[in-house]
């Protein structure tokens, strides 16, 4: 897979503090269940990013997403950026569920006066990946996310309560956790259900 790197990085003399920090991005679908028996089915990952310093996210990237299970259900991934985002870079879907490097963030070139966007604040949704599949596709799908080697960072942090020197915060000083999703295709969502209630039926009328 292809991958940038980085270069939206911050004014020079921005030291992170060495102490541990944690970094997290996390994939939230819009649904854990999607019925496929209606056709081709559409459903979001949403992006959110967190840490336990700083106040507000700068910008960040993924090395990308790889797919496990019936992955080749997956026909079709696109990356949509969040507006409050102005430098990002996108290198596209890669097939069978797993998709290329994004890269996002907005630009800050030092300004003391310099207010970040309100929805850059800690917990901020990235963007989303809209994920299509096929029709009456059957299995469960795992979403997980990797980072790349040649990324300088993959997320940082900026703490704008601290109006003196505004320390900046990555993820090369502390933890970076990923956390993926898990998304179930079935044919007709109370299939399941119906089934088992029919077996519980038969059940008792053969005693």
């Amino acid at each position: 897979m292809k991958n940038r790197a980085i270069v939206f990085l911050t004014a020079a003399g921005l030291a992170s503090p060495g102490f541990a920090q944690t970094f997290t991005y996390s994939l939230v679908p819009s649904a854990t269940t999607i019925d496929t028996s209606g056709g081709d089915a559409t459903f979001t990952l949403m992006l959110v990013a967190d840490a336990d310093v700083g106040t507000h996210l700068m910008g960040g990237g993924l090395g990308g997403i790889l797919s496990d299970g019936a992955s080749d259900a997956v026909t079709a991934m696109s990356w949509n950026v969040e507006g409050w985002s102005a430098f990002n870079l996108d290198d596209g879907y890669a097939g069978s569920g797993n998709y290329n490097s994004v890269v996002f963030g907005w630009l800050y070139l030092g300004c003391p006066v310099c207010e970040p966007p309100a929805e850059a604040e800690l917990s901020a949704v990235v963007g989303s990946f809209e994920v299509t599949v096929a029709a009456d596709s059957v299995g469960q799908v795992d979403f997980n996310m990797f980072t790349a080697q040649d990324l300088f960072i993959s997320m940082q942090t900026m703490d704008f309560n601290d109006f003196g020197g505004q320390s900046s915060y990555d993820d090369l000083m502390g933890t970076l956790v990923l956390e993926g999703a898990t998304v179930n295709l079935v044919p007709a969502p109370g299939a399941s259900v119906l089934f088992s209630a029919l077996g519980l039926l038969a059940s008792r009328r053969r005693r």
